[in-house]
């Protein structure tokens, strides 16, 4: 799981994009994502990252699909963050606090 990632949404349009570490190494590029929840108390974010590279105990394999939720709690600015790998039974969760910083187009 990344420490840090990057969304930017944009709530008058429902457009959202993110990226983290595994979106980077997989696309090489922000991706779009789904927003599932967005109401006075928080802000919920959904998205798949498909055919991610794995190795585990020097075994590679390739084609797994992770699904990551981002949860923002609007009065404290915390996030939660989930991994899920599709197909197993084990997720892993993370938390921390939000920097919100004025969009700037120019960033890529």
């Amino acid at each position: 799981m990344s420490k840090t990632f990057e969304i930017v949404y944009n709530a008058k349009t429902g457009e959202a994009r993110a990226v983290d570490g595994l979106i980077w190494r997989t696309y090489g590029k922000g991706i779009p994502v789904k927003v599932v929840a967005d109401n006075p108390a928080r802000t919920t974010l959904r998205w798949e990252v498909k055919n991610v590279n794995v190795g585990s105990h020097g075994v590679a394999s390739s084609g797994h699909t992770v699904r990551e939720t981002v949860t923002l709690l609007k009065d404290t600015m915390d996030v939660q963050v989930r991994q899920m790998p599709l197909g197993y039974d084990n997720s892993f969760t993370g938390s921390g606090r939000c920097t919100a910083q004025p969009y700037n187009p120019r960033r890529k």
